[in-house]
């Protein structure tokens, strides 16, 4: 079965949700066909750099697309040798494209790549901006050299609100055909994403595919995080100085399953 994420994958500005500059950004790049610079996108997982990229692409190379847009994880490929070779042979394949238009590479998960890499990928795009567009995308700047970023305009992505992770999230429940929603179950899982729409919609497929409805009950049994009222009971008792009730709260979660980290994490977030 073909993950949800990647079946209401976003194509088009009108199926993002969130980060507005960024989207405005690449929307008047595409508009004014003015070429787009090098690009860092960075930003937790899961809320929408690869899909904006995508969204810009197919708007810039239209037909093109498929042959002009290449994406490689440089988790898998993080060498000099390697990030060499998926660049030249991109480079290689003939196409032909308007005036204006440069094949764009996506390099995802740069974080992972040597420094050695790094140093290669400056020289690359030297080398070969006239015909290529480089974008590359990372959950944290700080591993990113000091000369690379010297060539990237750094475009910075936020977690998303809890009220756009549920808007698309209903667009792809309602896609799926999922009408027995319980608005509890909804809310769980849209509030422990922590604004990554991606593991909103994994977990929103877990459940189901085991539960014909999108209960509380059917939600807490996938997603590793207590429910909102059982922290906010908690905390509440903590103010009120009734430590041995905030003490049963928490011995209750545990019952059910979850973790002290679990419970930690989640007041900490």
């Amino acid at each position: 079965m073909l993950p949800w994420v990647e079946k209401h994958r976003p194509h088009a500005w009108s199926d993002m949700v969130g980060n507005t500059s960024v989207a405005e950004y690449f929307g008047r790049c595409a508009r004014e066909k003015k070429p787009l610079h090098h690009v860092l996108l960075v930003g937790p997982p899961g809320i929408g750099k690869t899909s904006a990229l995508k969204c810009f692409a197919r708007q810039r190379l239209g037909s093109s697309f498929a042959k002009a847009f290449r994406e490689v994880n440089a988790s898998d490929d993080r060498s000099a040798s390697a990030i060499r070779a998926a660049v030249r042979g991109f480079l290689s394949q003939r196409l032909s494209l308007r005036a204006g238009q440069r094949k764009i590479l996506l390099c995802d998960e740069m974080e992972a790549m040597t420094p050695d890499a790094q140093q290669t990928l400056c020289d690359l795009i030297d080398a070969h901006q006239a015909r290529m567009c480089f974008a590359l995308a990372c959950n944290s700047i700080d591993s990113v050299s000091a000369r690379l970023l010297g060539r990237l305009t750094v475009l910075r992505f936020q977690r998303l609100a809890d009220e756009d992770v549920g808007r698309r999230l209903r667009v792809v429940l309602e896609r799926e055909g999922c009408t027995e929603v319980c608005p509890a179950g909804f809310q769980h899982i849209v509030q422990s994403s922590r604004g990554d729409l991606r593991s909103a919609i994994n977990n929103a497929q877990a459940v189901v595919s085991v539960s014909s409805r999108l209960s509380l009950e059917a939600v807490t049994a996938v997603v590793s995080v207590p429910p909102q009222n059982y922290l906010v009971r908690f905390l509440r008792l903590c103010q009120e100085a009734k430590m041995k009730d905030a003490r049963s709260v928490l011995l209750d979660l545990l019952r059910q399953g979850y973790s002290c980290l679990d419970a930690t994490d989640a007041l900490i977030w």
